[in-house]
């Protein structure tokens, strides 16, 4: 399955990567086209401290500012990738505001990354609904993900 970051380079041409928030296990983004800044896309990536140690100075390149699967897929360590079932949320004022459009829903899915077997990180992605259609399902937050997107998100 491809990665996020080669649907978007092949659908929009080049993209850039803005770290909104990042600390030792928890990182904002989103995923902005070159040409115009729009967003396409917000993620929330929680890393377990396990993780960090079995990916070792890999994962300092992802934190220095690295696309995450495109780093790990670089690096040759052994890991797996699970992805849950797109599906839709209500967006706040806030993550319509990023996306540049109306409140309304937006496409979101669940990733899993294990390093070594090791769970890694978890990423919760939003797509904007302008470029992704919104899913079918209804699904809720978890919630420390709304509590870090109403911390870091301004509406």
């Amino acid at each position: 399955m491809p990665l996020i970051s080669e649907n978007f380079r092949n659908t929009f041409g080049d993209i850039r990567l803005q770290v909104i928030f990042q600390d030792k296990t928890t990182r904002l983004s989103c995923i902005r086209q070159a040409a115009n800044n729009e967003a396409l896309s917000f993620h929330i990536v929680l890393f377990a401290e396990t993780g960090i140690k079995a990916l070792g100075t890999i994962h300092e390149k992802i934190v220095a500012g690295g696309l995450l699967g495109e780093v790990i897929q670089a690096s040759e360590v052994p890991y797996t990738r699970t992805v849950s079932e797109k599906s839709s949320i209500e967006m706040d004022s806030a993550l319509a505001s990023l996306f540049g459009t109306e409140k309304g829903r937006c496409t979101t899915e669940r990733i899993e990354y294990l390093v070594r077997g090791i769970p890694y990180a978890t990423i919760y992605e939003f797509y904007n609904p302008k470029y992704t259609p919104v899913a079918q399902l209804s699904g809720t937050l978890n919630p420390k993900v709304k509590t870090l997107m109403q911390k870091y998100l301004s509406g």
